[in-house]
């Protein structure tokens, strides 16, 4: 397999990473570096860390990881895109500057979320005879690079739009998300 191929694999990956890093970003209310590299970083590490892992097992789990995959995926975006509805409406305007982080266990549950497709990937790859680091390397690198530069757009992108009409907008995104994914 070569370079050009793992690239667009890792494109094709990273997309629900790069829906999400956008949706985060039009909430920013001014452009979080910290928290664009920290999610750019779980991302990545995710879908690498998952194409590896699933390389691995194979075709032991791939049934259960098939199974309920949808079903994870979908409780994930629901559940922090209702969180931040919530957020959003319980918010006092006196915190209009608070710029809303991911707290860590969030982080991790959305890296899980959007890398359990590499998992499904990466069994894939059970069968592959060339060097088995670099595809994981590659896939989590360009998730990276995406997912900054979808935090970077969506910045811009709510910038345009009203503080809590980008928030909501970022949650409905979420919550989107979790709907397509179960069809």
């Amino acid at each position: 397999m070569g370079f050009l191929s793992i690239v667009l694999i890792g494109v094709g990956l990273a997309m629900d990473a790069f829906a999400v890093a956008l949706a985060k970003g039009i909430t920013f209310k001014k452009f979080n570096v910290n928290e664009t590299v920290s999610m750019a970083l779980t991302f990545g590490i995710f879908q690498g860390a998952m194409i590896l892992i699933g390389r691995f097992i194979g075709g032991y789990f791939y049934s259960f990881i098939d199974k309920y995959n949808k079903i994870i995926v979908f409780l994930v975006f629901i559940i922090l895109g209702i969180k931040m509805l919530i957020d959003c409406f319980n918010s006092n305007e006196d915190e209009e500057e608070k710029v809303q982080q991911l707290n860590c266990k969030e982080l991790l549950a959305l890296g899980l979320a959007t890398s359990i497709d590499a998992l499904a990937v990466g069994i894939t790859f059970a069968t592959y005879k060339g060097n088995m680091i670099s595809p994981p390397l590659i896939i989590g690198l360009v998730t990276f690079i995406l997912s900054v530069i979808a935090s970077v757009l969506g910045y811009i992108m709510g910038k345009k739009i009203d503080g809590q009409w980008a928030e909501i907008i970022g949650a409905v995104i979420l919550i989107l998300l979790g709907i397509k994914v179960l069809f």
